[in-house]
């Protein structure tokens, strides 16, 4: 369920490696955990007063929905038929310079930068796969986003719950909708409204959960399996988790990686609480494309970042 282990250096610097099941600890509580485990390791004189937030496991205080039987089923298709896949793993900044175009050209209101940054991944990596002869390509093909939800506020569970408290939900589009998305970056306020009518989605998403629907009401087992093809990609957000407030004695941590398991997500990207400097932007850490891809998102990233 939770495997941890501290690997030193002859430098005198160590990392900190962290593998858990999400039945234990969802990220933010993972968090949570990691920075009570700093405050003990930091308490030279009176360890009485840490950690600082006192942990809440009770899991009764939460009511998260049962998942549907569609969606058990998707996940089981997931593992069973897609976990072959071979995904490449790549660190990849997303300019601040783009970013702050996208949300400044949202013309409806606020854009925020998980919104921005999702939208222009999401495009970039459509584009990859449908390579240089779109018309070869099923442009009607479903090209869903995915993005976990803490859904604490939704729930009312008690502050310092490090449980898991997180659930999936999905922003859907045609891979021809996602890649035509506009080549400036006004062309991005389709995406991000798709995002954001998502997230608004979240309180009826629990609802209709609770109430024994799917994920999105009207779609079956088979729908639902397929949107969860190699089309669609999964973005989580660690900006406002804090992994990077974790202080084992040494610090902040210079830098926060993450690793999936391929054979539950195979399609998956990170949006990261770090870069490699303060202004340099997003950082994605991303397990998303085939190695055959690889080259095309790279280049989609950097053509956007110049456009």
């Amino acid at each position: 369920m939770l495997l941890m282990q501290v690997t030193e250096f002859s430098c005198g610097g160590f990392t900190v490696g962290v593998t858990w099941n999400h039945t234990l600890a969802d990220a933010t509580g993972m968090a949570q955990f990691l920075q009570a485990v700093g405050e003990l390791t930091r308490a030279e004189a009176d360890a009485s007063s840490v950690p600082s937030v006192t942990p809440v496991r009770d899991g009764r205080a939460v009511s998260l929905p049962l998942l549907s039987p569609p969606v058990v089923a998707a996940k089981q298709w997931l593992m069973l038929d897609l976990g072959g896949q071979s995904l490449v793993y790549l660190d990849i900044i997303a300019p601040l310079k783009l970013i702050d175009r996208i949300k400044s050209d949202y013309k409806p209101g606020y854009c925020t930068t998980f919104e921005a940054t999702a939208a222009v991944l999401w495009r970039c990596r459509t584009r990859a796969i449908i390579g240089d002869d779109p018309d070869g390509y099923d442009m009607s093909t479903p090209a869903p986003l995915a993005f976990t939800v803490n859904v604490r506020k939704h729930v009312g569970v008690a502050a310092g719950y490090y449980g898991n408290c997180a659930v999936a939900q999905l922003a859907f589009a045609t891979t021809g909708e996602v890649a035509g998305a506009g080549a400036g970056d006004e062309g991005m306020n389709g995406l991000v409204d798709l995002i954001k009518r998502a997230k608004g989605g979240v309180p009826e998403l629990l609802r209709g959960m609770t109430a024994g629907g799917g994920a999105v009401d009207g779609m079956g087992e088979e729908e639902i399996a397929a949107a969860f093809g190699y089309n669609a990609v999964m973005v989580t957000s660690w900006r406002n988790i804090r992994f990077d407030d974790a202080d084992f004695g040494g610090g902040a941590p210079l830098r926060v990686v993450a690793r999936w398991q391929q054979s539950t997500l195979p399609c998956m990207a990170l949006v990261s609480c770090r870069a490699a400097t303060a202004a340099d932007g997003e950082r994605l850490l991303t397990q998303c494309v085939r190695a055959e891809h690889a080259a095309a998102l790279l280049a989609e990233v950097a053509h956007a970042s110049c456009a």
